[in-house]
């Protein structure tokens, strides 16, 4: 994304619109990318809300080589405080360092189910996409392994969406 507004010539802000489809990027003061609407390819079905309004949010994280810091991961994840569904998919490219035993083993001790598909090209991009494809949220949170996130994390994100409008928001850089 930050691609196509660079070859598109236009200049970042912290709102930004663009075009009929009416993308818009917003920047926050914590965390990583979220996205919200449309996908290509879905492998999967996109879950319906839940009677409260709620929607499923799938938590796609690449990984590759990140023993030192999935155990956090993990935590993280566990103690997040959104409460709708959720679903976390790691796409691993080929670890080789234990990141994927390491990452189950955390996962089962805090009772969080992980779904774990393959990145057999190793490129981080690869990883997301294959994660997107594979997700069946309305709602995709992309995370990093060696990144901390606060509990209220995903559900500030997903206020954040809700209440702006935006198809997208993001980190303040």
């Amino acid at each position: 994304l930050t691609q196509d507004f660079t070859q598109q010539g236009v200049a970042r802000s912290d709102r930004l619109t663009l075009d009929p489809r009416k993308l818009r990027w917003s920047t926050l003061p914590f965390g990583a990318t979220i996205t919200f609407g449309p996908l290509r390819e879905r492998s999967r079905p996109r879950s319906q809300p839940t009677s409260a309004g709620l929607v499923t949010v799938s938590i796609v994280v690449p990984m590759l080589n990140e023993a030192r810091n999935v155990e956090q991961l993990v935590r993280d994840i566990a103690a997040q405080d959104y409460p709708g569904e959720s679903e976390v998919i790691v796409a691993d490219g080929g670890s080789v360092d234990g990141s994927v035993e390491t990452l189950l083993a955390a996962a089962r001790r805090q009772q969080l189910s992980i779904t774990m598909i393959q990145n057999t090209k190793g490129w981080m991009a690869h990883g997301l996409n294959l994660g997107i494809r594979s997700a069946s949220g309305h709602i995709i949170v992309r995370l990093d392994c060696h990144t901390r996130y606060a509990p209220d994390y995903v559900r500030r994100m997903v206020e954040t969406l809700v209440d702006t409008g935006a198809s997208m928001v993001g980190p303040a850089v």
